[in-house]
């Protein structure tokens, strides 16, 4: 279960992609491996830990981009990385040199933003993986089917915007476009 290699978490807001990370870094730590996890420094919801809104919680170290991940995650033999979407395309090269050292890798991201577009580093992370995990949310538009994307219900047009209530999960048939 944790051979070297790189895994994705990828889906819309709400889809429990956080859920699915702490729960995989959770039987590493429970297995006693060494585990080091990661979220971007603007993720400014929590000071130092990842958060999923089922309440669950782990450790985590903030960090200004993909680079700083090398040197503190030397000793780990299993890497979490939260947000991924808030990380540069560098995020695919760190992610390799990390899993070709013998580490797991799990990065879990947003797979579009609110119009619709892939974030930078995640088609090259997708292409990349070991294994690929798509989990989907309930639309809260229609309750009837899976939620693929973001609708973005407040703020502006910024494309990197922090938020929670801002968002709603959509499926194909109920995202509008922004």
């Amino acid at each position: 279960m944790f051979s070297p290699g790189l895994v994705v978490i990828t889906g819309p807001m709400f889809s429990g992609k956080s859920t699915e990370l702490i729960r995989r870094l959770t039987i590493a730590k429970i297995a006693k491996l060494p585990v080091q996890v990661f979220k971007p420094a603007r993720d400014t919801r929590t000071a130092s830990q990842i958060c999923s809104r089922d309440g669950c919680c782990i450790s985590a170290i903030n960090v200004s981009g993909p680079a700083d991940i090398l040197e503190l995650a030397k000793d780990a033999r299993v890497v979490g990385i939260d947000e991924a979407h808030f990380f540069e395309e560098s995020l695919g090269t760190i992610a390799m040199t990390l899993a070709r050292s013998g580490k797991q890798v799990i990065i879990a991201g947003l797979n579009l933003d609110f119009q619709e577009r892939p974030f930078a580093c995640i088609p090259e992370l997708l292409a990349l993986a070991d294994e690929i995990v798509q989990v989907h949310a309930l639309c809260t538009a229609c309750n009837e089917r899976l939620a693929t994307r973001s609708q973005r219900l407040l703020g502006g047009q910024e494309r990197y915007q922090v938020g929670d209530t801002e968002y709603a999960p959509r499926c194909l048939h109920c995202f509008k476009p922004s």
